[in-house]
């Protein structure tokens, strides 16, 4: 696969990131986990609304212990999460609050695969798919192209966020997805700028 044509590719992201930016249904999600690999458990969950108010924002009691490594991420120890609610409380008001939104996550793909998967271990109803990955579109206007992959290369979002000048979240979930939300707009104002 060739090098795509880098500046039709960024309108169209720039476009997309506008559009998100102006629909109120528009939400921001993000999860902290207890790794990387399928099986593991959300240890923390934040939804915001187009402006920035919380509608989640709760420590998830996971099924097994959080390891070392993920507690060493984002700083939620196994003593924080004791008297969390667990998933299966949870789920009901992810469910209400993600009812007719527009999903948008850093790393959406990685996000609904632990999401979907607690949904599956509990027997618990489906959510709504289609969750759209801001990362992905951050990686366009990034343009740096990954020959290997046939991709754009994704970009962190503390990477995203310092680009924008805005402090990073610090992988805690509220913070990272105000911090999703911040970069989306600060594409969508590229856009207008550009468009005039």
């Amino acid at each position: 696969m060739g090098i795509p044509d880098h500046e039709r590719d960024r309108l169209d992201a720039l476009a997309w990131a506008a559009e998100v930016a102006g629909d109120p249904r528009a939400v921001y999600l993000d999860t902290e986990t207890t790794g990387l690999r399928p099986g593991s458990d959300v240890v923390e969950i934040a939804v915001i609304d187009a402006t920035g108010a919380p509608l989640i924002d709760t420590l998830v009691r996971p099924r097994n212990p959080i390891p070392p490594d993920a507690a060493a991420i984002h700083g939620i120890s196994n003593e924080m999460v004791a008297d969390a609610p667990t998933w299966p409380e949870v789920f009901p008001d992810l469910q209400r609050v993600l009812e007719g939104r527009r999903v948008i996550v850093y790393n959406a793909a990685y996000d609904w695969s632990i999401v979907d998967a607690l949904v599956d271990i509990h027997g618990l109803p489906p959510l709504a798919g289609g969750w759209q990955c801001a990362m992905e579109i951050y990686a366009v206007v990034h343009g740096e192209w990954n020959s290997r992959t046939g991709n754009y290369r994704w970009q962190q979002l503390n990477l995203a966020a310092k680009r924008f000048q805005h402090n990073p979240g610090g992988h805690r979930a509220m913070a990272d997805a105000e911090v999703c939300r911040l970069v989306v707009q600060s594409l969508a104002e590229m856009y207008r700028a550009e468009i005039g």
